[in-house]
């Protein structure tokens, strides 16, 4: 199993023993310990456009390994960028890009309803390839 999908294991794992409202308690405690971008990188190249509330994400690659910074309005936006975050920072930039094709389905939140999960998923993930100058087709139902 592949670093990033133990990672994001590890909270599904948090999430399959809770249920109903613990679930958005847990995304919002998740969310509380996101790793903040500067308040100066929160501008529209930062910013991710498929997401209802201002979210922004900045994607920092050194010697190939991927760390993102992150913030947004929402707090169960908070908790998916945490969630995103867990997974891919430290993680190696083609191990990302390796991960991509599998990431909607197998997201830790892809069995809970909340209604912008897709589209901010496939917006950091569409971000992620274009900050890399990487071309990748994202399904077009996404």
């Amino acid at each position: 199993m592949s670093k990033i999908k133990r990672n994001l294991e590890e909270i599904r794992e948090g999430f399959s023993i809770l249920s109903g409202q613990d679930r958005l308690i847990y995304l919002v405690d998740l969310g509380k310990k996101i790793d903040l971008i500067d308040e100066n990188d929160e501008v529209n190249n930062n910013k991710i456009h498929a997401c209802t509330s201002q979210t922004w994400v900045k994607i920092f690659i050194n010697n190939g390994i991927v760390t993102l910074k992150a913030n947004s309005e929402s707090t169960m936006v908070k908790g998916l960028l945490k969630i995103i975050q867990t997974g891919f920072n430290g993680s190696e930039q083609k191990d990302i890009l390796n991960f991509i094709d599998e990431f909607i389905p197998q997201s830790p939140w892809s069995e809970y309803s909340i209604d912008d999960k897709v589209f901010i998923a496939s917006g950091i993930i569409k971000k992620f390839i274009k900050d890399m100058n990487i071309k990748y087709k994202i399904p077009k139902d996404y």
